[in-house]
């Protein structure tokens, strides 16, 4: 029995120890796969927090990118949204004012898990330099502009003027906050020579108010600019009575009726000229400077800065001989881009001391005949848009890398023919709109600058008048045009043109 029981408790002793055996073996098993899906759980979560952290820094730098562009090029922010690999980048650019815009950048992607995923992060970004020199033209499009119209067209002078029965012609026009200024020449004295239109209802201009700059000469103003101050909102004038007076005005239009504060005169120690020589022909401002373009002078500067930071004393500080008229004035940041009919049709100017600016680049465009003077030039980014007077055998519109304006002859990076002289441009978004002497407004894709596209057909001005001045506000052009030399019958228009 002893011997029985002996065996039977080592069959026992063996059954539970395979058990324990199995049951380890069970833990074992378990353990193995607990740490199986443990580690392929980790794996997804780290590539997960990979992809959050990729993501988190595309957004930022996405969202600094625009930011710095935003610093470069105010005006030419606009919404886009791309792809790349894994993940799907956006920017919506909304304007909150004529100077302020709000930035949203999101990217977005799916998770291990197919789940969608987003990061998206938001700015605020303020023009300071345009806050005051009053650019308030949207680069972003709107509505089809393969269809321009003309809203209203308004015969500025038979119908406005006083005395209608002089002879008048529309110089320049600056818009600035849904109010339209603008300048005319004149043929007599006591003569409105500035104009101010409300265009909150671009196809119900109403006009505000008229003055004559100078009721004791007949010559009127030849080009405007508007800035915001601390002083109050001011036009600064480039006045055609000028060399004989004074060859700047400046009108504080925060009074009604605006009231011209100061006629400056450059000292005939600088400039001197004549009654055709040294006449103020085109105006730019920037930081408390007004820069002065003048036709040919007798001796002394054509381009000429002023410091008019105090509005009741301006001062002459500084200025550049060119040896040709001024045509076109375009200043960014601490260079001034000038077109003449010089040899060189862009001239760059350093103006960083405005006491002393210094010639750093130009371009000349290639010209197998004396035709093609430089006429009107427009900035946006690192790109130069140039127009010409009509050639014989070169293209009147260029478009230039300026991405270093230290440079003579930059790169070319695409011409077109035009036919006609480029009096005035400007750019939004991917188009360029040119206004001619053949009364026309061109509107041309220059997305590809080696491959410029006709993008609509050609506005025609009215009465095929001479396109002399152009801005826009919004998504609204704003043209001056004068009739052709010799015939006086509609004695200029203002147009406001925009989509259908």
């Amino acid at each position: 029995m002893k011997n029985i029981s002996s065996n039977t408790y080592c069959r026992k002793k063996s059954g539970y120890a395979t058990l324990e055996i199995i049951i380890a073996l069970f833990i074992l098993s378990s353990a193995i796969t607990s740490s199986t899906v443990i580690a392929f759980g980790n794996q997804n979560l780290l590539v997960d927090t990979t992809a959050d952290r990729e993501a988190l820094e595309q957004t930022k730098m996405l969202l600094e990118t625009t930011e710095m562009q935003a610093l470069k090029n105010f005006q030419s922010l606009k919404s886009f949204a791309t792809t790349s690999g894994a993940f799907e980048t956006s920017v919506e650019v909304t304007s909150r004012g004529y100077t302020t815009k709000e930035l949203k950048t999101k990217v977005q992607w799916k998770n291990m898990y197919n789940q969608t995923k987003h990061i998206t992060l938001f700015s605020l970004v303020t023009d300071f330099q345009n806050n005051s020199e009053g650019d308030t033209c949207e680069q972003a499009l709107s509505g089809d502009w393969t269809k321009p119209e003309i809203k209203n067209s308004v015969k500025i002078f038979k119908d406005l003027v006083s005395d209608p029965s002089g002879i008048y012609s529309i110089t320049d026009l600056d818009v600035y906050h849904d109010k339209l200024f603008v300048t005319t020449n004149n043929s007599g004295a006591n003569k409105e020579t500035f104009f101010v239109f409300d265009v909150t209802n671009i196809e119900n201009p109403t006009l505000v108010s008229k003055v004559d700059n100078d009721p004791l000469n007949n010559t009127g103003l030849n080009a405007v600019t508007i800035a915001s101050t601390t002083g109050g909102i001011f036009a600064y004038v480039a006045s055609g009575s000028s060399y004989v007076k004074g060859q700047l005005q400046i009108i504080n239009i925060s009074t009604d009726p605006p009231t011209v504060v100061k006629t400056y005169k450059i000292p005939t120690s600088i400039v001197s000229g004549s009654s055709s020589q040294g006449v103020p022909a085109r105006i730019a401002y920037s930081n408390g400077y007004v820069y002065l373009g003048l036709t040919k002078t007798v001796s002394g500067p054509e381009f000429n800065i002023i410091d008019v930071r105090n509005p009741n004393a301006p001062a002459w500080v500084g200025g550049f001989q060119i040896g040709s008229q001024v045509n076109d004035i375009v200043i960014k940041g601490h260079f001034a881009y000038i077109t003449s009919p010089h040899t060189e049709e862009l001239i760059i100017l350093d103006i960083t001391d405005p006491t002393h600016p210094t010639q750093v680049g130009g371009y000349n465009a290639p010209s197998p005949n004396t035709t093609g003077s430089g006429k009107s030039v427009y900035l946006s980014g690192d790109t130069v848009y140039l127009g010409r007077t009509t050639t014989t055998a070169n293209p009147e519109f260029y478009i230039v890398d300026g991405s270093n304006p230290r440079t003579y002859m930059p790169t070319v990076l695409g011409t077109k023919e035009i036919n006609s002289s480029v009096n005035q441009l400007l750019v939004r978004d991917t188009l360029t709109f040119l206004l001619t002497t053949t009364g026309q407004l061109q509107i041309w894709d220059t997305h590809t600058p080696s491959t410029i596209k006709q993008f609509a057909t050609p506005l025609i001005l009215p009465s095929a008048s001479r396109g002399v001045a152009l801005d826009c506000e919004k998504n609204v052009l704003f043209v001056g045009s004068v009739p052709t030399i010799g015939a006086f019958t509609d004695q200029g228009f203002l147009s406001i043109i925009s989509t259908p």
